[in-house]
């Protein structure tokens, strides 16, 4: 799941089970990445449709992944090899350890997305804006670029 084309997203679904963060999220998608189509999911069959309607689409799922093993065994066997990327309030040595197994997937947690947003803001750079260098704009999601 960790290796992509670094063509630009044009296509974002963002799943997650509290739907105040997913909306959140899902907002600052469209505000940063105006040029993608954002949707977001709240229901496993719901997001497996969307899915499979949009391969070429990036999954950034708002949930503790310790508590959705089930969602990642799923992910797992339907799209192997997806774009995903995981935004949570807490991440434990549980978390890190699901996202392992299931291909090193990245994680982000609320509060350093806060941070970057913040950082965007003001006009400074943020820890992880090396990655992101020779993008067209700054953007808190532009190593998804590079997924």
């Amino acid at each position: 799941m960790t290796e992509h084309n670094r063509i630009p997203a044009r296509q974002i679904i963002v799943y997650g089970d509290c739907w105040p963060v997913t909306i959140a999220v899902a907002h600052l998608v469209r505000r940063f990445l105006p040029s993608c189509n954002c949707e977001t999911a709240y229901r496993l069959p719901v997001l497996l449709q969307q899915l499979r309607r949009k391969p070429e689409a990036i999954l950034i799922l708002c949930l503790r992944p310790r508590e959705h093993l089930f969602l990642f065994y799923s992910l797992r066997q339907i799209l192997p090899d997806y774009p995903v990327m995981i935004i949570s309030d807490e991440l434990f040595f549980s978390d890190r350890v699901v996202l392992k197994v299931y291909g090193g997937i990245p994680a982000l947690l609320e509060q350093e997305l806060a941070e970057i947003l913040i950082r965007g803001r003001r006009g400074e750079q943020w820890a992880g804006a090396h990655a992101c260098a020779g993008q067209e704009s700054w953007t808190p999601f532009c190593y998804l670029r590079l997924r």
